[in-house]
């Protein structure tokens, strides 16, 4: 009996880590903001978060993902990358905003960073950031509540898509599972 209940509650999970979402297109949404200090907002659903976006020359991009109690953030996987330029730039720090100014960033302010191009679709760029020289570093996956992104390409225009995956933590999983087996214990009874 056991068994079925995890069984289920193993096939719910994965179901619902499956879904896909589009939290932003540029060409449907319009621009990301440049605006380091009024990012867009998104809370990120368990599962796949979509954003595709366009930079080059002087134009920033500038969001922030606020994660639910029990959720953490496991991959950032480049899904799409269409420049001749193959060196675009994403920071991440903590909080609702960006606080380094981007003609005078400090990479040691930066809880992490990496750059990014076409060598690098389809990889996850989460664990590149947390380990590059001079930011603070992390190991993921990112817990907490609220991350601030700023990607960037100096260069020329750039498209590119980014798959952010948010799940719930172990511990979560957990307890809805036992929450689960309760339930289904005192349905009969």
């Amino acid at each position: 009996m056991h068994l079925k209940s995890f069984a289920l509650l193993a096939l719910l999970s994965a179901a619902a880590l499956g879904q896909a979402t589009l939290i932003w297109d540029e060409s449907i949404h319009g621009d990301l903001t440049d605006d380091r200090f009024a990012p867009n907002n998104f809370a990120l659903a368990n599962g796949s978060n979509t954003i595709i976006g366009s930079t080059g020359f002087s134009d920033r991009d500038y969001f922030h993902f606020s994660l639910a109690p029990g959720q953490s953030l496991t991959h950032i996987y480049l899904r799409a990358y269409q420049s001749i330029d193959d060196v675009s730039f994403l920071g991440v720090q903590a909080g609702t905003t960006f606080t380094e100014d981007p003609l005078n960033a400090n990479v040691g302010n930066l809880l992490g960073w990496t750059f990014f191009g076409g060598p690098e679709l389809g990889q996850d760029l989460l664990p590149l950031m947390g380990s590059n020289f001079g930011s603070m570093g992390f190991t993921g996956p990112l817990t907490g509540s609220d991350y601030t992104f700023w990607l960037q390409q100096t260069g020329d225009p750039t498209t590119y898509e980014l798959e952010f995956v948010a799940v719930p933590e172990p511990a979560t999983l957990a307890v809805v599972g036992l929450g689960a087996l309760l339930l289904r214990r005192r349905r009969k009874s």
